[in-house]
């Protein structure tokens, strides 16, 4: 540059070493390559062919092989829709298994209900409510409700009402007993005018009668026509002696539960609400109670007229939260004899982890079975006992047990819950559990 330039080179700014002019350039260095391997494409994923790339520099010879893409197979039916619940198709990838769902929407239909009048129940029969089950058209859900319209759904056995039973009168002698003629007394259902006769046995004469005590309520000694002190006929006194001297939890002989049904229907932290069934000739009921527990003893804790108590109190203490008492019902009579004892029930106090359980459940269909029975044929139950919580454990005291109105007709294994039909006739087979909870099956034997 300037005004008289050379146009010479030099190796300095200042310009004093001057050097040729070939010298200045450096010849390229060529690239120095690095191989990288191929890969496959998949149906997800990219692949590539097998390329260089230089280590100083960008050159690269990279060439990308696309995704390939699922290959489908057709749609196949995995789990068939229903009425009530969605169904579902899958495909599946030829190249690399990868599996695709979707969902196959529930089968809709238009109920064809079928209407059951109402029936009310007599004291032999049981009865209904009105009520109409979908079991018509292309997809019947054999579903029950309590409307024409079938918008409101019920549970198949809501809809039976349990037969009365007889409201008995007191029992009235009709003709006195003799020393040669039995006598006969007579009830009278106050509902239906059934009657019903029993026979006095005859009178024996008794020139030197033992000895007996003044009340025989009292009479520790006195059994039960069963033989046991707290079957029917025992004394108060022997019923109360042999209760609260159980050394264990178990039921004693002589007890029933189809007559008292003594049962829990509500409990709270300090409270215990018992309910039971009134029983003919019972004038009144004695409760026995303690905590669960092989070591505690039963006592007496309170008498009532009535047929349902709260229990605040058991053994002399409050009841506490989150605990397990026991309980026995005896019914007594006007005399202080025995009527029936019920069967020992289990019951948990609202406030901690322990549980009780809200019902019985048995099949439908062995429900179904019960009414068909043919003389010399059995049926297996097995009934369900449903907790009250799916987080508080139920402790098991005693595992559900069962009992006929009428071994005569129907008898059932105590434990197995297997009923064997006797001869032609209708009883009841109760599943009960611990707590008193129920499931009546009624038994129809052909």
């Amino acid at each position: 540059g300037g005004e008289h330039p050379c146009n010479k080179y030099f190796s300095d700014a200042e310009g004093k070493t001057e050097i040729e002019a070939d010298n200045i350039e450096i010849a390229a260095l060529g690239h120095d390559l690095v191989h990288h391997e191929g890969k496959d494409a998949t149906c997800t994923e990219a692949g590539w062919k097998a390329y260089d790339t230089c280590s100083r520099c960008d050159h690269t010879t990279y060439e990308e092989i696309a995704a390939l893409g699922h290959r489908w197979s057709e749609w196949k039916v995995a789990k068939p829709a229903t009425e009530t619940a969605e169904g579902e198709e899958a495909r599946l990838c030829f190249r690399c298994d990868e599996t695709e769902t979707k969902v196959i929407p529930k089968i809709g239909h238009k109920h064809e209900l079928t209407r059951t009048a109402a029936k009310a129940a007599t004291c032999t029969e049981a009865g209904n409510i009105e009520y109409w089950v979908c079991d018509g058209g292309e997809h019947p859900c054999n579903k029950y409700f309590s409307d024409a319209e079938g918008k409101t759904e019920i549970e198949a056995d809501s809809v039976e009402i349990a037969a009365l039973g007889h409201d008995w009168s007191e029992w009235k002698e009709t003709k006195a007993a003799t020393e040669t003629a039995e006598g006969e007394e007579t009830r009278t259902c106050a509902r239906c005018d059934e009657t019903e006769t029993r026979a006095i046995p005859k009178v024996e004469p008794k020139p030197t009668p033992a000895p007996t005590p003044a009340d025989a309520s009292k009479d520790p000694g006195k059994m039960g026509e069963d033989g046991t002190p707290i079957g029917p006929g025992a004394s108060a006194a022997a019923a109360e002696k042999a209760l609260t001297n159980m050394a264990n939890d178990n039921d004693l002989p002589g007890s029933a539960y189809s007559k008292l049904k003594l049962r829990s229907p509500k409990q709270t932290n300090t409270s215990i609400r018992l309910n039971w069934t009134k029983v003919n000739g019972a004038t009144k009921y004695v409760l026995y109670a303690n905590k669960c527990g092989k070591t505690t003893k039963l006592r007496k804790l309170i008498e009532s007229r009535g047929t349902t108590l709260t229990v605040k109190n058991v053994a002399g203490a409050k009841v506490r939260k989150g605990t397990y008492y026991k309980f026995i019902i005896v019914a007594l009579n006007s005399k202080g004899m025995v009527v029936s004892t019920s069967k020992i029930i289990h019951v948990a106090t609202k406030g901690g982890k322990a549980g009780n359980n809200k019902s019985v459940t048995v099949k439908k269909t062995v429900t179904a079975k019960a009414k068909k029975l043919k003389v010399g044929k059995s049926l297996k139950v097995k009934a369900k006992a449903v907790p009250q919580s799916k987080t508080k454990k139920v402790s098991t005291h005693r595992k559900m047990r069962y009992e006929s109105s009428n071994p005569a007709v129907a008898s059932v294994g105590l434990k197995t819950g297997k009923i064997t039909a006797k001869k032609k006739g209708t009883c009841y087979v109760y599943a009960y559990a611990q707590n008193g909870v129920y499931k009546r099956i009624k038994v129809v034997v052909k």
